[in-house]
């Protein structure tokens, strides 16, 4: 896998598994240097939508389950479903 030098590397944000997005996500908050401007884990953070608190980036396993089950349980709309990018707070 490619990292282009300019990628900033956060120490332990490597956890993929389900269950590891929200320590990934404090990680990432909490490395020196962050850019809090442009940090999604910050944004998500932060967030308070919803009455809650606890918003983080879900890890890669997270997000990929995640997509399974809006696929396996019917929610897919085919018309309006527009593939994109989405952060994950997996490092790599």
């Amino acid at each position: 896998m490619y990292v282009s030098s300019l990628t900033p590397q956060v120490t332990d944000a490597s956890g993929e598994g389900i269950g590891t997005g929200y320590q990934n996500s404090v990680a990432i908050v909490n490395q020196s240097g962050n850019l809090a401007a442009t940090s999604a884990a910050v944004r998500a953070r932060a967030y308070t939508g919803g009455s809650k608190s606890d918003w983080f980036l879900p890890s890669k396993d997270e997000l990929v389950e995640l997509t399974s089950i809006i696929f396996d349980e019917g929610e897919f709309d085919s018309a309006n479903w527009q593939f994109g990018w989405y952060w994950s707070s997996t490092e790599l």
